[in-house]
């Protein structure tokens, strides 16, 4: 019986599992060595979620080097399309990807370089726009890894260069397969920095780029392939122009050894690529723009000043396409130009810099080719620039300055008014910014007589008078300044006050006086509270009837005798002002300083305080002035000195992709 019972489960388990035969034995590790080749084989598959996951799993199981280039391949094929970034992210597939370049950083034999190419490939893909896998990605130290890295491909590259140099003969001008030497580790190098590029976009990385010295690795890696791989130069550039709006970022970018004379390297070498010039000079304006050491240790390179100018001159000379912008075009002459101004504009501040970036022929023939072509509702940002930039030279009056003097075929009067001829238009404009640039302008070029006379003839004295009504206290120190030098000539301080600029300035000195708390009163009140602190009583000097406010919070009623009943406080002898009581019981809201208010016993209802005039606003009973325009065509007269307009940093942009 009981054998029957076991032949017929023998028979039965037969069926469903047979026994192995002698040739087909069972070995230890030959399920192990099947499932690499089986989740090879599903990487393959068409459908994404199965090759997402056979992915993960070659990642996470340390397989062998040809089941993980085979994973690394297939992802990098599916990263390709953004609807998937989620599915990825769902899987959590970021962490693995990130680790196989962690891996090579150790052991990058292990790993293989083209298995390494296709996984950051896929994490650049990944994190383009998707910003949740850019987190990601810096979450799991992605920074710290791709600068790592960049640091090894290097080495590669360079191990791969000296094995090349030194196999005997010439080196071999075929070019390589895809995974040896430096050719593959450039690839790699491509990617890493393309990475990086995305990962800047995010804010959470600027930590991380400092504490890993990001900045160091960048530039060593423009010294190795700066000048012969354009899309490692243009990926670079992108990660160094954001990286170099942040703050933390562009004080070690300015500590960073050979990182100025590495882009300028670039810029010398790839000056017809207009994307990468837009971001190597953008990265240097940003550098230059608040940093007097970057000033002076750019002008310390020989050579670069000439580069700039020549870049500039070259530009502006290439003719404007006629044909709309492309959709997806990297750069356009018009924003090379602008950032090329502006960092002219900001190596001017250096008083060492400034004086040779104005002798330059070149640049003065330069400037004037772009204010006469471009227009302020054109290309705002390009004539806002140039303006900061002739603001900034026109402050050395050295004899040799070509901005002040023209060249040495220009009559200097002819020269003046063929460049203030397109500035002049600014002073009435709506744009701020071009009121402000246009006032200090003139406030540099007026120290000369024959400017002088050109604003007499064309009207622009009286311009800055009107402009002494305008609400932007920026407008108003600018057209100041340029009332000084404009006032020292008599001519022009008669015109001055024939068009009501005495009447316009005084009140504009009792409004700055108001707006600040400097009335008479405000004054005694000041007076009296010192010596109530240390010094006593204080005997009030006020006439009867007259005003005793603070002169922050002024009261509408006057002096007014205590109530019956209320006792003077001790140390005091005089009368203190009644006030009425504001709407706010504890502070007075329309006090600057927020000062506590004084309440008799007997309380009235809240009474409005006299509201002051807006800043800037003419004086009550001062009839206004409406000079008219000035003519199209202007004439020139003659030339000397007074107080020039500080120069002052180019207006600052958004940030370049």
């Amino acid at each position: 019986m009981r054998n029957r019972s076991r032949s017929s489960m023998s028979t039965g388990s037969r069926r469903w599992w047979p026994r192995p035969t002698t040739r087909a034995r069972w070995r230890p590790g030959s399920e192990a060595q099947a499932a690499p080749r089986y989740l090879a084989r599903c990487v393959q598959a068409a459908r994404p979620a199965l090759t997402l996951r056979a992915a993960r799993l070659i990642l996470l199981t340390a397989s062998g080097p040809a089941a993980r280039l085979s994973a690394a391949r297939g992802l990098y094929t599916l990263s390709k399309d953004n609807t998937q970034d989620s599915a990825f992210r769902a899987e959590k597939l970021i962490a693995p990807l990130v680790d196989v370049g962690r891996t090579a950083v150790k052991r990058a034999a292990e790993v293989g370089l083209d298995a390494l190419i296709y996984a950051l490939g896929a994490l650049k893909n990944l994190t383009t726009s998707d910003v949740a896998n850019q987190r990601l990605v810096i979450k799991s130290n992605g920074v710290e890894v791709s600068t790592k890295l960049l640091l090894v491909l290097m080495k590669i590259s360079a191990r791969a260069s000296r094995a090349a140099d030194g196999s005997g003969g010439e080196r071999v001008q075929e070019p390589r397969k895809a995974g040896s030497g430096e050719r593959a580790a450039a690839q790699a190098a491509v990617q890493v920095t393309g990475l990086l590029r995305n990962l800047a976009s995010s804010s959470a990385a600027a930590a991380c780029f400092t504490r890993a010295s990001t900045a160091v690795a960048l530039s060593r890696a423009l010294g190795l392939w700066g000048r012969s791989h354009s899309e490692i130069a243009l990926n670079i550039t992108r990660v160094l122009s954001k990286m170099s709006v942040i703050r933390e970022c562009a004080e070690g970018m300015n500590d960073t050894p050979d990182l100025h004379e590495q882009l300028f390297q670039v810029l010398s070498t790839w000056r017809g690529e207009k994307a990468t010039v837009l971001r190597g000079a953008f990265v240097l304006g940003n550098l230059t723009m608040s940093s007097p050491e970057a000033r002076a240790r750019i002008a310390d390179i020989p050579g670069s000043l000439d580069t700039i100018i020549g870049l500039l001159a070259a530009y502006v000379e290439e003719p404007a396409s006629a044909e709309p912008r492309p959709r997806h075009a990297s750069a356009t002459r018009e924003e090379v130009l602008v950032k090329l101004v502006r960092l002219l504009a900001n190596l001017s501040l250096d008083p060492s810099v400034g004086p040779s970036i104005a002798e330059s022929p070149v640049l003065a023939a330069a400037i004037k080719a772009m204010l006469r072509s471009h227009s302020l509702a054109e290309a705002e940002e390009l004539v806002l620039n140039c303006a900061a930039l002739v603001t900034n030279l026109s402050f050395y009056a050295s004899p040799g300055n070509k901005i002040l003097h023209g060249t040495g075929g220009d009559v200097p009067e002819e020269h003046s008014s063929e460049l203030l001829g397109c500035i002049t238009p600014l002073l009435l404009c709506d744009n701020e910014e071009a009121v402000v640039e246009a006032a200090r302008l003139y406030g540099n070029f007026s120290r000369l007589p024959s400017v002088r006379s050109f604003m007499l003839e064309t009207r622009v004295v009286e311009a800055l008078v009107i402009l002494l009504d305008h609400p932007s206290l920026e407008v108003l120190i600018a057209v100041a300044g340029a009332l000084i030098n404009v006032t020292s000539d008599a001519r022009c301080a008669d015109a001055v006050a024939s068009c009501g600029g005495c009447r316009a300035l005084v009140g504009l000195l009792h409004q700055c006086a108001l707006s600040t708390g400097c009335t008479p009163a405000g004054a005694e009140a000041g007076v009296r509270r010192r010596a109530r602190r240390g010094a006593g009583p204080v005997q009030s000097q006020a006439a009867p009837g007259s005003t005793q406010a603070t002169g922050l919070c002024p009261s509408p009623r006057g002096t007014a005798a205590l109530p019956a009943g209320r006792k003077m406080p001790p140390g005091r002898t005089e009368k203190r002002p009644w006030r009425c009581a504001p709407r706010s019981a504890k502070r007075c809201a329309t006090s600057p300083r927020r000062l506590r208010c004084w309440f008799g016993r007997r309380r009235t209802a809240p009474r409005p305080l006299p509201r002051s005039r807006p800043f800037g606003a003419p004086t009550p009973g001062t009839p206004p002035t409406s000079p008219q325009l000035w003519p199209a065509s202007p004439t020139p007269s003659a030339a000397p000195s007074s107080h020039p307009t500080a120069p002052g940093a180019a207006p600052e942009r958004a940030a370049s992709s």
